[in-house]
């Protein structure tokens, strides 16, 4: 397991959100699913990135194993997501 800290972004980090969202939203191709880290900042770094993107809630899925993980086993998650072509994968490592 993990211990998750309680961590507020700062406001570089808001803004680099916040960039980040706009940016995906100008594009033309739409996000389809988002896998986010259950950690407390995954969480509100991926909260600020939707708040510009038209993406369902049940198109975020809450993914535990994405808290220190490896590449591999991130390609591994991407493979059991394969019918989805744009992804978006949030995680604090």
């Amino acid at each position: 397991g993990y211990t998750d800290k309680p961590c507020e972004p700062s406001s570089l980090g808001m803004l680099q959100c916040h960039a980040v969202g706009r940016f995906l939203a100008a594009r033309a191709f739409p996000i389809e699913l988002i896998l986010t880290s259950d950690a407390q900042r995954a969480l509100a770094t991926t909260a600020l990135i939707t708040a510009h993107l038209p993406i369902a809630n049940d198109s975020i899925l809450r993914e535990p194993n994405l808290y220190q993980t490896s590449i591999p086993a991130m390609l591994e998650l991407l493979l059991l997501h394969d019918a989805f072509h744009h992804i978006i994968m949030v995680g604090h490592n």
